[in-house]
């Protein structure tokens, strides 16, 4: 994975939606998957500790040596 850049976030706004210094990392979104609710070229702020996926929630995660953002949807 290559380094694009930087991004600073205040710590009182990352505390206000959840996320600390820590645990915050950025993904630049490639591909129109998630449209219209993520376009391709989007720069998301992820949670690395939210760990228990729930219902319509959207999380990144590594699949096959790949970066991947979906949905979680319960399934039976």
């Amino acid at each position: 994975m290559a380094e694009l850049g930087a991004l600073q976030f205040r710590r009182d706004f990352l505390r206000s939606v959840g996320v600390s210094a820590v645990n915050a990392a950025l993904v630049h979104v490639a591909g129109t998957s998630m449209e219209p609710t993520i376009r391709d070229g989007a720069v998301l702020l992820l949670n690395r500790a939210d760990g228990t996926p729930r219902r319509s929630s959207v999380y990144a995660f590594a699949w096959e040596g790949q970066m991947l953002v979906r949905r979680f949807q319960r399934v039976g």
